[in-house]
């Protein structure tokens, strides 16, 4: 038996590197630096053994006694993220990203913060609307745990992760045999699970799905704001309606329209990722959205933001950078499969669909656009955006059974 400790290729100490780990670096796992150890007994001494033999951010422990830093007053959300088979095809290549956190429930200061808020946004409707409110609102005044090395299991194999940072995230690259992965898939399904450690007496489960992306196939890239979700992005009041006050609700026919293209497709060859904006902090809902809603299970990509370092003004803005960067990722991790680009028109996605198209334009078969309201007509800013991609690549619609073509 063989173990592969991965070197990180290292995390800042401040939110903006780990934001242009995430979300400006490609995913290229020809740069992953690795050690091999053979003939190792999994036991209590690997951790000694590997200790001495690299250093560095990483650890494998043994399944004997694992000490984990999370306490039992602290919650850790794993997010959904891709995989990639190695080129040799004997390893599974992903980033694994998190949150730890404490939600503070009891906190004067969090419940005069959070009544400023409200104040703030102008949020004085029915009880019931003020309940969802201070339910959503909860997860932006959490408090961030820095330091933490979180034990992922997966398997019999457990990875302790890079410290987390102020921002509480953590990420770090991991490789796993495709061996391990083929026993660990149920079903032949495209997606293992893995759980965080907690300690001894604790019965929490933390868990979290790795899709696995083959090289070749068809992925759909899509937006969630105004796309799948109705939020109203241009219009501010009704933004922050539907985002803290309402149950989320998707446009008809979106979901079915999802549906038919994973349906015209072996389930083996497509994969979805969702890429927004959208704050970490609504994580949670948007998940239960996408499985309520019954859109096809995929990876969410959302942007990392703490009041501390942001101003309401920037929450509120929807800035175009991390969803550029996401999408590129994508593409490169994945260069023989074939893309569809799901997005609307209210915000920039034509334009960054549009130049993937152009710079990829052998991946990107298809880009399909929504219009949030009102009649679906070509204007002066679709056709410069959409210069130089042939028209049967592209549509804009607002009712989706006019999208006839099928994967």
């Amino acid at each position: 038996m063989s173990v592969t400790v991965l070197r990180s290729s290292g995390i800042g100490s401040t939110m903006t590197p780990i934001e242009r780990r995430w979300y400006a670096t490609p995913f290229d796992f020809s740069q992953t630096v690795g050690v091999e150890l053979s003939e190792l007994h999994i036991g209590t001494n690997l951790v000694a053994t590997i200790g001495r033999a690299w250093r560095g951010p990483w650890s494998v422990c043994g399944m004997a006694e694992i000490d984990s830093a999370i306490r039992g007053d602290e919650e850790v959300l794993l997010f959904p993220i891709y995989a990639k088979l190695s080129p040799c095809g004997t390893q599974w290549r992903f980033r694994i990203q998190g949150w730890i956190f404490e939600l503070e429930e009891d906190s004067a200061v969090r419940k005069a913060t959070l009544g400023l808020l409200r104040r703030t946004l102008g949020l004085y409707s029915g009880t019931e609307e003020i309940d969802l409110f201070r339910e959503r609102a909860r997860w932006f005044l959490v408090d961030n745990e820095r330091g933490k090395r979180i034990p992922v299991r997966f398997g019999e194999r457990v990875i302790r992760l890079p410290a987390s940072l102020a921002s509480g995230h953590f990420d770090g690259e991991v490789s796993l045999p495709a061996a391990d992965v083929a026993r660990l898939q149920e079903d032949g399904k495209r997606w293992i699970e893995c759980s965080a450690i907690t300690r001894a007496g604790d019965v929490r489960r933390f868990t979290g799905r790795v899709h696995l992306v083959g090289e070749t196939g068809w992925s759909v890239i899509s937006d969630i704001d105004d796309t799948i979700k109705i939020t109203e992005v241009h219009d501010r009041s009704q933004m922050i309606a539907n985002t803290f006050l309402r149950p989320y609700s998707a446009p008809p026919g979106m979901a079915d329209l999802y549906g038919a293209w994973e349906a015209s497709v072996s389930e083996q060859e497509l994969s979805v990722h969702y890429v927004s904006n959208s704050p970490w902090q609504l994580y949670t809902y948007l998940n239960e959205f996408i499985a309520e809603k019954r859109f096809p299970s995929g990876t969410i990509h959302l942007r990392i933001f703490r009041w501390k370092d942001r101003s309401l003004v920037e929450f509120l803005s929807q800035g175009a950078k991390h969803k550029d960067a996401t999408i590129e990722a994508l593409l490169r991790s994945f260069p023989k499969r074939r893309f569809i680009l799901v997005g609307d028109t209210g915000e920039r996605d034509p334009e960054i669909y549009a130049e993937f198209g152009r710079k990829f334009p052998t991946q990107v078969v298809r880009i399909f656009l929504r219009v949030p309201s009102g009649e679906a007509k070509v204007d002066n800013r679709l056709r410069r955006a959409m210069r130089a991609i042939p028209e049967e690549k592209w549509q804009i619609f607002s009712d989706p059974q006019s999208i006839t073509w099928r994967p």
